[in-house]
């Protein structure tokens, strides 16, 4: 009995193998598609039976490689929303940069600020993973922009008070990641930085 199941299921399969309409379903029309999610091995944009057939063509016929995945794109939105966010920071940085232009520390925390710019202006492929990674760095950005806006800063970076300033900017920062842990450690990061420039 279990050998002519087997026997069965061999044929079948062989029947798919070479059967062209069945060939063309499971290569998704012109086979040119690519994958969209996990196991969408012919690039239709689904995942069904037709997978499976391409990849038996694939390992016992002879038949085209699974195509290759990519990741999902992120949102025309958020797209708008990381650019939107990259203009203001960009927009502040003058007025960032005469508020501290005094201080090393101020300075060196701007800078900070301004390095995450052209990693959004340079982004070759606006992929979900990208977008997402983008946005918590600018989140830090932005967090670290409002701390510096502070007016008695400046003043307070060139006295005794420097590290209590550091750590107002610190706390500043954090206050406005959230649960984002990348935008916390890059505040601690800058609360380094910050508190080095105290001691020089």
């Amino acid at each position: 009995m279990k050998r002519a199941i087997l026997a069965t299921m061999i044929g079948t399969l062989a029947f798919a193998l070479a059967s062209p309409d069945v060939s063309s379903w499971a290569l998704g029309g012109d086979g040119g598609g690519r994958k969209s999610q996990g196991g969408d091995v012919n690039g239709d944009g689904t995942r069904s039976l037709g997978d499976a057939v391409y990849l038996l063509q694939y390992l016992f016929s002879g038949g085209p490689a699974p195509v290759e995945p990519t990741e999902p794109m992120a949102s025309p939105e958020a797209v708008a929303e990381i650019l939107d966010a990259t203009a203001r920071i960009e927009e502040s940085l003058p007025e960032l940069e005469a508020a501290t232009a005094a201080s090393p520390v101020g300075t060196a925390l701007v800078d900070m600020i301004r390095i995450e710019i052209p990693l959004v202006r340079e982004t070759p492929e606006w992929t979900e993973i990208v977008a997402e990674n983008l946005r918590r760095r600018l989140t830090f950005a932005t967090g670290l922009a409002m701390a510096l806006r502070d007016s008695t800063i400046n003043t307070h970076f060139r006295d005794r008070d420097c590290a209590a300033v550091c750590k107002r900017i610190h706390d500043q920062c954090r206050n406005l990641c959230g649960a984002d842990v990348t935008c916390m450690i890059r505040c601690d990061q800058a609360l380094m930085t910050c508190m080095f420039g105290c001691n020089d």
